[in-house]
């Protein structure tokens, strides 16, 4: 099988792989179809993110400078590309009891054939509905990540804000 990972900054190549043996809480996704982050990924593969040399304090809420003995925060050749996938549940563990084989589901994982997945209390984890599109379901990262924003700033309705 075959996943996109990041060899080198601005460099990605298709790369073979072997899946490991799923838990008991997960599920195997046979993934149909799948999209980058179309902007932490982006800087990312670009070799720009302050995370590869630096930390982020969330006390702070800012960057620091990473211990010079640490590991790099993003090692190329082991980046995998990818955000959101969409496919079908191929094998579950012996704990999921929300999902079964043939589900069509959405959920976070890089681009490759298959992807594994927690699937017991995992919220970001969803079946399709009916006659859903794919194109819709790998909108799923952008739009809560923009209401993240909204549920950070703490605005309410009748708030007055600047965009």
């Amino acid at each position: 099988m075959k996943k996109l990972v990041a060899t080198a900054p601005r460099v990605a190549a298709l790369v073979e792989y072997e899946d490991r043996a799923i838990l008991a809480n997960e599920v195997k996704i046979r993934v149909r179809f799948g999209a980058p982050k179309h902007g932490t990924e982006v800087v990312d593969f670009r070799a720009a993110s302050p995370f590869i040399d630096e930390d982020f304090n969330g006390e702070w809420q800012m960057f620091t400078p990473r211990p010079a003995d640490a590991p790099r925060g993003i090692e190329f050749g082991k980046f995998q590309l990818g955000n959101m996938v969409v496919g079908d549940i191929i094998e579950c563990g012996s704990d999921v009891t929300d999902y079964a084989v043939g589900d069509s589901v959405c959920g976070y994982g890089p681009l490759s054939e298959t992807v594994i997945i927690n699937a017991v209390n995992n919220y970001k984890l969803r079946k399709m509905p009916q006659g859903s599109s794919w194109k819709n379901a790998v909108c799923y990262d952008p739009a809560q990540f923009a209401m993240s924003g909204v549920r950070d700033a703490n605005v309410r309705v009748g708030d007055f804000v600047v965009v």
